[in-house]
């Protein structure tokens, strides 16, 4: 009989950044374990998994609707009393049906994870959006039961968010909470409207993302073909550009005037290359589409530098609370790693072989010459021109500027058809009263 049962509302073979996180930590402890999920199919952890649980979910995910379907299905196929369980957000449904487990089973031990502020989103902002709002009296009359058992903390109200409801019952009844990073920790707690610092803090731990072990980069080849005369640098995954992107290394790469700077080339993992098209440099860029899990794994071996950038916060949160995930599996390679980072953020405080400031891009020229040189490519006369920030720029508000017009157009185009169906409906209206006016002179 296995002991612990994983709740991962995503798991492998799905490429959800917390299901992965999830299935490393249940390798490298090397042991089995169950697994409640909405994910079909194989996948790499497999072998540690003794069965899994699927559940199909007819809502949205981590709308109040889906949560509760996740909880009422899910406890209706465990039927085994587990000496520990996992959950980790997102999604928020996985300690929400933790939750319920721990009431039901008060001996397990209940680990959660968080990956992310729940509370607070990427703009620091509290999400009040009526359809994250849980309206159910009995739910809540339920919870707050178990607060008093637990002791003086304030009760919760009916139709609070389920990013506050999660993360304050996460708090109380959870056995140990795992944070990914120090600055995530202590920001999640100053921010929570209930003072519970001391609370939580006694029964925390941080712990950063894991890595897999050496052979699990070697289970899927990756077909990337490289130039071995030139210098291969990486990054993978989706692009968000409004929090994470890599203006630093472009202004670095385009506005750097030195005789081997061809040497360079960058494979840019990414779904959307349009605010590349613009840049003399462009052949220095080879944009790809995303791989998947073990295939990315192996491709990371190929390369000489692979690529990690921290999100842009400095004007939502007093310290970076997020740490890239990447730089984890990045750590597993065998390759050199390059960090653009925020002053004080964990990844900044790593000890990586490359590091450049993600607000000023003359470091990332210095990081690029350095390459360079290390490689034997010197160039002691290597300028840099003044002047390609505000060239960029412009064109970042000329690309800003087109896609506001569409969405203006999209919009324009919507209202008509609002219109026309608003018309079509009047007149149907008039057709039926018609015909009631007609029936009843006959």
């Amino acid at each position: 009989m296995t002991t612990e049962l994983v709740i991962s509302y995503y798991f492998p073979p799905s490429d959800n950044i917390s299901g992965i996180v999830l299935s490393k930590r249940i390798i490298n402890n090397n042991k089995q374990v169950d697994v409640i999920t909405t994910s079909h199919g194989e996948s790499f952890v497999d072998e540690y998994v003794k069965n899994r649980f699927v559940v199909d979910i007819n809502h949205t995910k981590d709308s109040p609707k889906a949560i509760f379907e996740f909880i009422d299905k899910s406890m209706d196929i465990i039927d085994n009393e587990y000496e520990s369980v996992v959950s980790r957000s997102w999604e928020m449904s996985n300690h929400f049906l933790a939750l319920e487990y721990k009431f039901k089973n008060p001996d397990t031990y209940w680990k959660a994870e968080f990956s992310d502020p729940l509370l607070h989103d990427i703009d620091n902002k509290i999400n009040t959006k009526k359809k994250h709002k849980i309206d159910d009296k009995e739910f809540f009359s339920h919870v707050n039961r178990k607060i008093q058992e637990l002791g003086d903390f304030p009760l919760l109200e009916n139709f609070s968010s389920t990013f506050f409801t999660i993360e304050y019952l996460t708090f109380l009844f959870a056995d140990e909470i795992i944070f990914t990073n120090a600055n995530q920790r202590d920001l999640m707690l100053k921010q929570f409207p209930i003072d519970l610092t001391d609370y939580v803090f006694k029964k925390s731990t941080i712990s950063p993302h894991p890595s897999l072990p050496g052979q699990y980069y070697y289970k899927s080849k990756s077909d990337v073909e490289l130039d071995s005369e030139c210098i291969n640098i990486a990054y993978f995954g989706e692009w968000y550009y409004g929090k994470r992107h890599f203006e630093s290394i472009f202004y670095a790469l385009d506005s750097l005037n030195h005789k081997f700077k061809d040497k360079i080339r960058f494979y840019i993992f990414i779904s959307n290359e349009k605010l590349l098209n613009d840049l003399k440099v462009s052949d220095n860029i080879i944009v790809k589409k995303p791989l998947d899990y073990l295939t990315f794994l192996n491709a990371t071996t190929k390369f000489d530098i692979l690529l990690v950038n921290d999100l842009s916060t400095k004007d939502s949160w007093q310290l970076n609370p997020y740490l890239p995930s990447k730089v984890s599996d990045y750590m597993g390679s065998t390759s050199d790693i390059w960090a653009i980072t925020e002053k004080g953020s964990s990844l900044d405080l790593m000890d990586l072989k490359y590091k450049s400031d993600i607000y000023d891009y003359s470091t990332s020229a210095d990081v690029l010459v350095q390459i360079l040189e290390d490689r034997g490519f010197v160039d002691n006369e290597y300028t840099l021109n003044d002047d390609y920030y505000v060239k960029r720029l412009t064109y970042l508000n000329e690309l800003l500027e087109k896609s506001y017009n569409k969405n203006e157009n999209l919009k324009k185009e919507n209202r008509q058809m609002k219109n026309k169906i608003r018309e079509l409906s009047s007149q149907d209206k008039k057709i039926i009263k018609t015909f009631k006016n007609i029936k009843n002179k006959l």
